[in-house]
């Protein structure tokens, strides 16, 4: 089930955050030889997509029905992106406005990633009443693309997944 394999993906990115939070900030601060994005960077990035999705899934989950026996089925499009997502999917450029090495940060991106993961959790919670197929999401950049509730859950789990994986593999 789409919600049981969500929870397990956020369990396990509180134990990769929890990993985070005990390295130096010198290590969590280094970034790739090739330029890439430092740890910090990478959860930045991560604190900016909450930011502009947290609020509206949250609306999305509320003014669904509830339904705890409803099957999820995806959306063509919604299951194609929360494929790319994945952290084995397509690499892709973010869009500048997203970009943690173009915009300013602070020094408590960890301790605001931590608040929007435990949101997270209260909202997948929540979601296993919903039906995740009447609700729809707007993409923040592209307002035109509406996915399902649950590809919307499906996708910002899998890219928080993906940059999480990252940030690990670039603080060693």
């Amino acid at each position: 089930m789409l919600l049981n394999d969500l929870v397990n993906q956020w369990i396990v990115q509180k134990e990769n955050i929890y990993y985070l939070v005990s390295l130096p900030p010198h290590q969590l601060r280094k970034r790739r030889e090739d330029g890439g994005w430092s740890a910090l960077e990478c959860i930045e990035h991560l604190n900016i997509y909450a930011r502009m999705y947290l609020d509206s899934v949250e609306e999305a989950i509320s003014a669904s029905p509830d339904d705890d026996n409803s099957t999820f089925k995806s959306g063509l499009l919604g299951g194609y992106f929360a494929r790319t997502m994945a952290p084995a999917g397509t690499k892709m450029k973010t869009f500048k406005s997203t970009d943690p090495q173009l915009v300013s940060f602070h020094h408590d991106v960890i301790d605001e990633f931590q608040k929007h993961l435990e949101r997270w959790g209260i909202l997948l919670e929540m979601a296993r009443h919903k039906d995740l197929n009447k609700k729809r999401v707007a993409m923040v950049k592209l307002p035109l693309l509406r996915f399902k509730l649950g590809d919307m859950l499906h996708i910002l789990i899998n890219h928080q997944s993906r940059h999480l994986q990252q940030a690990m593999r670039v603080a060693g």
